[in-house]
């Protein structure tokens, strides 16, 4: 005879074990959850406890969730994990100062307007500009 009283609860995530979700400095992430069920205890979801890493949607990286549940009469379930990648799928946007082509007569000075920048997760990212190529010779 089976003592059906021995098996340890299982889980049941509610979402993928690896998941990829766009980074957002205004969103939060809510985790979908997961399930725990025991063939003795029946639905144990309110035992479910979750740990690991907080996801920061700001941030841009790999997030591990683990997910652990024991039944009423003490034994464990195997703990669960779910991957969250947190990824940046935007470019920043430059915007010139200016004429994107200027004209300078031969002796006079030039000066360069510069540029802007933003990030949808940074913000103002003016002061992170780099120029290169050529320089204007005025001779």
């Amino acid at each position: 005879m089976i003592d059906i009283g021995r098996k340890a609860p299982a889980f049941t995530l509610k979402d993928q074990t690896v998941k990829t979700i766009t980074a957002s400095n205004t969103l939060e992430y809510t985790d979908a959850g997961a399930t725990c069920n025991d063939y003795v205890d029946g639905v144990l979801s309110h035992a479910v406890e979750v740990s690991g890493e907080v996801v920061n949607m700001r941030r841009p990286g790999t997030y591990k969730i683990r997910y652990d549940c024991v039944d009423l009469s003490g034994k464990e379930a195997n703990p669960e994990f779910c991957e969250v990648k947190v990824v940046d799928r935007t470019c920043p946007t430059v915007k010139l100062n200016g004429a994107a082509v200027n004209y300078v007569e031969a002796g006079f000075p030039y000066t360069d307007a510069g540029a802007t920048a933003t990030d949808d997760l940074d913000g103002d990212i003016t002061a992170h500009i780099t120029t290169s190529g050529d320089t204007v010779n005025t001779q």
